[in-house]
């Protein structure tokens, strides 16, 4: 695991939570930050406890279930964080992101 790309994924979806947020679903947006911003925190404590591999595989699940985009660099610095993949649903949560919740910059 690349703990520094692991960082810099927590920072950035830290600092897409405080903007505008876009989802694919119908998820309300103060509903949609409230549940970006309780993963991050759960991922963060995680992080603090030395499960950085698992806070990484949980916050993913959780904002590919509100369908947060993000841009094809930031699912490249997850797919970083998560460095060689140790389990089947690491690789599945990536592959998902990179085929249905890239964000199209305009």
């Amino acid at each position: 695991m690349d703990i520094q790309a692991y960082e810099d994924f927590l920072q950035i979806i830290d600092s897409i939570a405080g903007s505008e947020m876009s989802f694919r679903y119908e998820v309300e947006t103060e509903r949609g930050y409230q549940i970006v911003k309780s993963a991050i925190n759960e991922a963060k404590e995680l992080g603090g406890f030395g499960e950085r591999r698992i806070a990484l595989e949980n916050l993913l699940d959780i904002l590919s279930e509100v369908g947060l985009f993000l841009s094809i660099e930031q699912i490249n610095i997850a797919d970083r964080a998560f460095g060689n993949f140790k389990n089947k649903n690491e690789e599945i949560l990536i592959n998902y992101y990179k085929n249905y919740l890239v964000k199209i910059q305009m």
